[in-house]
């Protein structure tokens, strides 16, 4: 499994593009993990920009 990293909020797994963000200290209780990923559903290098700007401002 390949897994390529850009920056601090996206990363690249078998040619998929990632959406990562750290649970803020005061909603960890409620999270099994420290980090939210889910996928962009896209491949494309443009597309990541596009989708990931706009889920980084919820």
């Amino acid at each position: 499994m390949l897994t390529t990293k850009s920056n601090s909020y996206t990363f690249q797994k078998d040619g998929v593009w990632y959406f990562s963000r750290r649970v803020p200290a005061d909603l960890r209780r409620h999270y099994r993990t420290g980090r939210i990923a889910y996928s962009l559903r896209t491949k494309s290098i443009r597309d990541r920009f596009k989708v990931a700007y706009k889920h980084s401002k919820r």
